[in-house]
């Protein structure tokens, strides 16, 4: 469901927005600040994409302030852990 994917930041949804339409049955893995689901088409065993809540065009436009790189390195060890069971 959209809403957990967004929670805390619900204005920042998007009717057009792929990514704000997930199943939560797709998530993988979630924090305050991304949301993780496994690639469609993935490449290797385990291939996921960590999707920041923010709407930006390019991860680059996320900021320090948003914690991006504590966020990511947290996100990144929840989906390590969720690789490894597989």
């Amino acid at each position: 469901m959209a809403a957990s994917i967004l929670s805390g930041i619900k204005e920042d949804m998007s009717p057009s927005c792929p990514f704000c339409q997930l199943a939560a049955a797709d998530i993988v893995a979630e924090n305050a600040f991304h949301v993780v689901i496994r690639d469609r088409f993935p490449v290797s065993l385990g291939h996921s994409l960590i999707i920041p809540k923010r709407h930006v065009a390019s991860l680059f436009e996320l900021t320090v302030a948003s914690a991006l790189n504590a966020a990511v390195s947290s996100t990144l060890y929840q989906l390590k852990t969720t690789i490894i069971a597989l």
